[in-house]
C-alpha cells in the first residue's frame, strides 16, 4: 500500500484482538504478546500512531482479526489479506452499480466514472488499502437496496458505520427518504433491525469503550483542512465541534435545495438523480449532502475519507459540483498521497509539508467557498416557478 501508514495499524489492531488483548484499551507500543517479547505486527506501527488505541467501530475489529489470524506473525500476509479485502469490497460496489444501472447507459458510465475507474478513489483509496473503501462500498450496497431489500440493506448499513462512524450519513439519507415518502414505514423497521442484527452482537463483543479514542479524536486537526490555520491562530479546540456543525450546517443549507429535493430545485447545474428508484431519488442526494458537509467541515479529513462521497456522488446526475469536488480531491491528494516523509531528504520533506500545511487549507477554504457561492448563484438564476 502507498499513501500512509494505515495499513500497519489496521494490522497491528487485528494482532492485538487475535492475542487475546484489547485494541480499544492497549496501545500498540504497550502491548506485549503471550509469553513476553516483541510481536513482529504490532511493532511496525509507524510513528506517530504506536501510542494511539483502535479509533474504528467493532466491525472492522472483527475484520482485522480475521485478517490476523490468515497473516499469522507475517506483516506481508496480513496487510495482503487486508488487501483482499479492500479489493473485493471496491470490486463487489462496482458490480452492483454495474448491475442496478443497467438501464440507464448514462448513469452506469457515470458511475463507472466516479466509482469503478476513478483514479482518485483507486491510486488514494485502493492503493492505499484504506478502510474507508470497504466502508464506502457497504454505504453503496446500503443506498442500492433499500428500495428492495431493506432487510439486506440494514445489514450493510451496520457494516459502514461499524467500519467507521462517518457512515451514519447514509442513514441520515434514508431517514430524510422515509421522512419525505420515498421509503415506507415497514421498510425502515426491516433495515433497523437488520442493522441491529450486526451492531448488536458487536458492540457487546467490543465493549462500552469502543468510541472513547473516537471521542478524542474530535480534537484533532489535520494539516489540509479549514480549521488548522484557525487552530494555529487560537482558535479553541474545545469549540471545533461547535465550528464544523456551523460551517456544514451552512453547507447544507446552501445546497438544501439541490440536494435534498425541495421546492425550488430547478433541473439545471442542480445535481438531481441520474439513477432511477423514488429510495434513491431521495436517499442518495441527501447522503451527498451530509457528506459533503462532514468532508468540507471536519476538523480532522484526510484525502481517502471522500470514499464517503464518491459513491453517492455517482448516483447522481451530472453537474458542475463535480468539478468542485474533483478539483478539490485532487489537489488535496497530492498533500499526502505521494507517501510519508519518513527517511526522505530535507528538501523533499520540506516541499511535502509545506505544500501540506501552506496550500491544503486554502484549497479547502476555496472548495467551501465555491461551493456556497456556486449554490447561492445557482438559486438567484433559477427562473420562478
Amino acid at each position: 500500500p502507498l499513501g500512509s501508514g494505515d495499513h500497519l495499524s489496521y494490522a497491528a489492531y487485528g494482532r492485538i484482538a487475535a492475542l487475546g488483548g484489547d485494541p480499544y484499551a492497549v496501545a500498540p507500543v504497550d502491548f506485549r504478546p503471550p509469553g513476553g517479547g516483541v510481536d513482529p505486527v504490532v511493532s511496525a506501527v509507524r510513528a506517530p500512531w504506536e501510542d494511539t488505541v483502535s479509533v474504528y467501530g467493532p466491525v472492522a475489529s472483527a475484520v482485522l482479526e480475521l485478517c490476523s489470524r490468515l497473516g499469522g506473525a507475517s506483516v506481508a500476509r496480513t496487510v495482503w489479506c487486508w488487501q483482499l479485502v479492500v479489493a473485493a469490497s471496491w470490486l463487489a460496489a462496482a458490480a452492483g452499480l454495474h448491475v442496478a444501472l443497467r438501464s440507464r447507459p448514462l448513469a452506469r458510465a457515470r458511475a463507472g466514472v466516479l466509482w469503478t475507474l476513478n483514479p482518485l478513489l483507486l491510486g488514494v483509496g485502493v492503493a492505499g488499502a484504506h478502510l474507508d473503501v470497504v466502508a464506502g462500498a457497504a454505504a453503496v450496497g446500503c443506498l442500492l437496496l433499500a428500495g428492495r431489500r431493506p432487510g439486506v440493506a440494514g445489514l450493510l448499513l451496520a457494516v459502514a458505520v461499524g467500519l467507521k462512524l462517518p457512515y451514519g450519513a447514509v442513514a441520515a439519507g434514508l431517514l430524510w427518504a422515509w421522512w419525505r415518502g420515498a421509503l415506507g414505514g415497514g421498510a425502515v423497521v426491516r433495515g433497523a433491525l437488520g442493522a441491529l442484527v450486526v451492531l448488536v452482537p458487536a458492540h457487546v463483543w467490543a465493549g462500552a469503550h469502543v468510541y472513547d479514542q473516537a471521542r478524542a479524536a474530535g480534537r484533532y486537526v489535520s494539516l489540509a483542512t479549514p480549521w488548522r490555520p484557525l487552530v494555529e491562530a487560537g482558535y479553541p479546540r474545545d469549540l471545533l465541534l461547535v465550528g464544523t456543525l456551523a460551517l456544514a450546517g451552512l453547507l447544507v443549507l446552501a445546497w438544501r435545495p439541490a440536494l435534498l429535493g425541495l421546492r425550488g430545485a430547478g433541473p439545471r447545474g442542480v445535481p438531481a438523480l441520474g439513477a432511477g428508484g423514488p429510495v434513491l431519488a431521495v436517499a442518495a442526494p441527501a447522503t451527498a449532502a451530509v457528506a459533503l458537509g462532514y468532508l468540507l467541515a471536519g476538523p480532522y479529513v484526510l484525502p481517502w475519507y471522500d470514499a464517503l462521497l464518491w459513491g453517492p456522488l455517482a448516483l447522481l446526475a451530472p453537474s458542475w459540483l463535480d468539478r468542485v469536488v474533483v478539483a478539490r480531491a485532487g489537489l488535496l491528494a497530492l498533500a499526502y498521497v505521494p507517501g510519508l516523509v519518513d527517511g526522505m531528504s530535507p528538501a523533499v520533506e520540506q516541499l511535502t509539508l509545506g505544500y501540506r500545511t501552506q496550500v491544503g487549507p486554502w484549497v479547502a477554504w476555496c472548495a467551501v467557498a465555491l461551493l456556497v457561492v456556486g449554490a447561492l448563484v445557482q438559486r438567484g438564476r433559477r427562473p420562478a416557478g
